[in-house]
């Protein structure tokens, strides 16, 4: 299925580091210790000195714990500018036309073809087609030999009505002889419009259908190339 391509737009990454909070939580403690320590030093006993060990180890314990920020927000950097890299090279995807696995068809214009792959023989094949909300739409009878398959649905339910376009949610019920269930791999190929970032993955989207860019298993020319 060849989805038209809509204006290319991308999201890219936003710091939302914590560790500027960390940093700025420990230096008003660090502030409010250095406060406390020379009060007790000014009004201490001259004669009968307060032990400074403890002082010296809370000190070190400071000092350690800035070094563990720091070096976390040396971390945070690093990690935000692989995101980065890595989204920046996720646009561009944007124009071509990718297969990649998922579980979701974009029906458009009353069509929609679900791409499917068997890895060996089976005896029974059945391709359910279901709404947003769970509710079966439709069941197809799918082909029962090994390899890659294609079928399009007309975007008619169970009843011969015909369902409004958007996104729909597919699953196959593939048995072997003895009826054990056989494994599927489901797949979408379409022109990438778009690309966000979720929880710092990007994903790729393709008509109405959004796939992270690990799903992806093979990339062809832009459109109009």
């Amino acid at each position: 299925m060849t989805v038209a391509a809509t204006t290319p737009t991308s999201t890219l990454p936003v710091d939302n580091s914590a560790s500027s909070a960390a940093t700025q939580s420990l230096t008003d403690n660090y502030q409010t210790f250095l406060t406390l320590l020379t009060t007790q030093l000014k009004n201490q006993d001259p004669l009968n000195p307060m032990d400074s060990s403890q002082f010296t180890t809370q000190l070190v314990q400071f000092s350690s714990v800035e070094q563990q920020i720091e070096q976390n927000k040396n971390l945070e950097t690093l990690i935000s500018a692989q995101t980065a890299n890595t989204a920046n090279s996720a646009v561009n995807y944007i124009g071509h036309t990718v297969a990649a696995t998922s579980d979701q068809i974009q029906l458009a214009n009353s069509s929609a073809t679900i791409n499917y792959a068997l890895p060996n023989d089976v005896a029974d094949n059945v391709i359910t087609i279901s709404d947003s909300t769970g509710k079966t739409v439709r069941t197809l009878t799918g082909e029962t030999g090994k390899g890659a398959h294609s079928i399009t649905w007309d975007g008619k339910d169970t009843n011969g009505q015909q369902v409004a376009d958007g996104v729909y949610k597919i699953a196959i019920s593939a048995a072997n002889a003895d009826k054990t269930q056989a494994s599927a791999t489901i797949g979408i190929t379409g022109v990438v419009t778009g690309v966000t970032l979720v929880d710092q993955n990007p994903m790729l989207a393709i008509g109405g259908v959004t796939v992270p860019l690990a799903n992806v298993l093979s990339v062809s020319g832009a459109t109009g190339s």
